[in-house]
């Protein structure tokens, strides 16, 4: 197996280099549970806030994405569309079920531990409006939603900081549409999302995720497991995420990458999550190369 990058692009260079994505600081230890992280860890999410309108409404929190380049960040499609249902149904529209946000109502914030849009932390950049939200042409379904991809374009360039980093787009690149599902992988889910309690995190959490086989994946979520497109992680001691957290990340010879964004979780009806059940990922490998045509 080889893995592929794709890294930062520098504005006035439209080359891929993989030396520079997927580093961070790793002073201070990753925190296995589900505890905060350190600003300067995993400094490649980016907030992300949108709003009907650009004149009417408040933004509110729609989920975290990764920068890729300087320019461009990936999210789950969820965060920056809706659901285009055929009139008086609640079936989607097959010929386009989902319509994206205009990039005028969507705001990003990069460099910063709260995902409040109102904290001011030193160094923390938002960016007020987006140029342009490409969503993946496969997007269908919602239980679960396949090719739940989308690339957010950046107006200008940003300037990578301490806290501002890309990171690293996994690829199996086995040519054989096969994923590759290493139950021993380095996995880290890192978000803002929901506690088993179902309580949402102002300050950024991570927990580090352990691959689950197969059958533990067929056997939680029946029907709606694709072993072409998805696998299960589970939290350890009992710290799975628990919706909103929607990037999953692997550390590969030093560097860290994006490696799926969850799609499914078990939720009770007192809207908590079920401490047992892992968290159905859909692997963002099928979608590299989209991703590379997308941002060159």
């Amino acid at each position: 197996m080889s893995i592929s990058h794709i890294a930062a692009i520098n504005s006035n260079n439209s080359s891929l280099s993989s030396a520079i994505c997927g580093i961070m600081s790793e002073s201070h230890g990753l925190i296995q549970g589900g505890q905060l992280s350190n600003r300067d860890q995993f400094p490649w999410i980016t907030n992300i806030f949108t709003k009907p309108t650009r004149d009417f409404g408040t933004y509110l929190f729609a989920g975290t994405g990764t920068l890729i380049t300087n320019r461009h960040v990936v999210c789950a499609a969820n965060s920056v569309a809706y659901e285009n249902y055929l009139e008086e149904t609640n079936t989607l529209d097959p010929l386009k079920p989902y319509i994206a946000y205009s990039g005028k109502n969507i705001k990003l914030k990069l460099g910063a531990k709260n995902y409040k849009d109102n904290v001011n932390e030193a160094d923390a950049l938002v960016i007020n409006s987006v140029q342009k939200v490409k969503l993946h042409p496969h997007l269908r379904g919602n239980k679960p939603r396949i090719a739940n991809i989308a690339i957010l374009r950046i107006r200008q360039a940003i300037t990578f900081t301490q806290f501002i980093k890309p990171a690293c787009v996994y690829n199996n690149n086995n040519g054989d549409n096969a994923l590759t599902k290493n139950e021993n992988a380095l996995l880290y889910a890192v978000g803002h999302g929901l506690d088993q309690t179902g309580t949402l995190s102002f300050m950024r959490k991570q927990t580090q995720m352990t691959m689950q086989s197969d059958e533990i994946c067929k056997r939680f979520f029946k029907n709606s497991f694709k072993s072409d497109l998805f696998f299960c992680a589970k939290g350890n001691d009992f710290n799975t995420p628990c919706r909103h957290d929607k990037m999953l990340y692997e550390k590969i010879n030093g560097q860290w990458y994006l490696r799926a964004m969850s799609s499914m979780f078990k939720i009770f009806r007192n809207n908590t999550c079920s401490l047992n059940a892992p968290v159905l990922y859909e692997d963002i490998s099928p979608y590299s190369n989209w991703i590379l045509e997308s941002i060159v």
